[in-house]
């Protein structure tokens, strides 16, 4: 059976595809789980008790796909990972030059305790804008963070 989604979760957030995402959704009977979804086009799959916990699992999915490819350096993507970039982006509205970043309201200990594990997974330095883009944390409270951080840790931030 097929049906079509029109939204999916990136950092939590509920995001509007800027077109319908067509899934296949078939009935499983494993470890407790008995619907899988999948979506061809993304190459990604959702399980749950009911169909609509398999939908939502396929939907936060997209923050993997967001995070992996959406927010990679284009020079450190081959051209098919770059090609898939793209299709990421396109499809949750990011495609263009400007993109309005929704915030998360949250607390100074918790952003803090996300930004060192973001900065500590990457292998560059970390721009204040990247920071903010990929968390989706207010500029003013990253850059408070940030400059805590550089104090309390001596880490090099861009």
């Amino acid at each position: 059976m097929k049906e079509m989604i029109n939204d999916v979760y990136i950092n939590g957030i509920k995001i509007d595809l800027t077109r319908p995402l067509e899934i296949d959704i078939g009935e499983i009977d494993e470890a407790g789980y008995k619907y899988m979804v999948s979506n061809e086009e993304f190459h990604i799959y959702g399980i749950g008790k009911t169909k609509e916990d398999a939908i939502n699992d396929l939907k936060k999915h997209f923050d993997f796909l967001y995070k992996e490819y959406g927010l990679c350096s284009d020079n450190k993507l081959e051209k098919l990972a770059l090609e898939y970039k793209k299709k990421v982006l396109q499809i949750i509205g990011a495609d263009s030059d400007i993109w309005i970043v929704p915030l998360r309201e949250m607390a100074y200990e918790d952003a803090k305790s996300e930004i060192i594990e973001y900065r500590n997974n990457c292998n560059y330095n970390t721009w204040i804008s990247e920071l903010v883009e990929a968390l989706w944390l207010d500029i003013e409270l990253v850059t408070q963070i940030v400059e805590d951080i550089d104090k309390e840790y001596q880490f090099r931030w861009c």
